[in-house]
């Protein structure tokens, strides 16, 4: 392992072997990253989270963190899960759910450029690519293999079928079928 001396790292998270972290990243209790992960500067992994093998979070990404939502209670037990292969770039946000037990699910070999918001209870299939500064809201389902361009937002509880391709600046309030 690799772990500059300015991370702060719980005793309790549980890093895999050849896990490098940046200065002054914080990895919470009740985390787990997988073997040879990169974890950079900055970097926020919140408790709750487990991260799978080789994947890397850059500069000043919040993975992880208490919802932004009203029903959000001290004391609720929820999660984040990431698969293997999965590359998270500068200042994405990931938020568990404010519900006991829920998780929010991002798949193995997902690509989410910088300034991505992934809300609470959020389901991202294996294999997709979210362009810079999209946001998803909750709930919200992405299918296997769909891109998504730059500045789109969705709206709560839409889906997203498989090897769906969304242009830029769109704003979904439906269901947008799968191919």
């Amino acid at each position: 392992m690799n772990i500059h001396p300015t991370a702060i790292i719980s005793p309790d998270a549980q890093l895999g072997s050849g896990v490098t972290v940046g200065p002054y990243a914080i990895i919470e209790d009740h985390t787990i990253v997988g073997d040879d992960c990169f974890i950079d500067a900055h970097v926020k992994i919140a408790r709750y989270t487990t991260m799978g093998p080789r994947c890397r979070v850059y500069y000043g990404a919040l993975v992880g963190e208490e919802p932004q939502d009203r029903r959000r209670q001290d004391g609720v037990l929820s999660f984040t899960e990431i698969g293997s292969d999965t590359v998270i770039r500068e200042y994405v946000t990931i938020h568990r759910s404010p519900f006991e037990g829920q998780k929010t699910l991002i798949g193995s070999d997902v690509l989410l450029m910088a300034f991505v918001h992934v809300a609470h209870d959020v389901n991202i299939a294996d294999h997709v690519t979210i362009a810079n500064q999209t946001a998803l809201t909750g709930h919200v389902e992405i299918g296997t293999g769909a891109i998504l361009s730059g500045y789109i937002k969705i709206h709560q509880f839409c889906r997203i079928g498989a090897l769906a391709m969304i242009g830029a600046n769109n704003v979904l309030v439906q269901d947008v079928p799968p191919f």
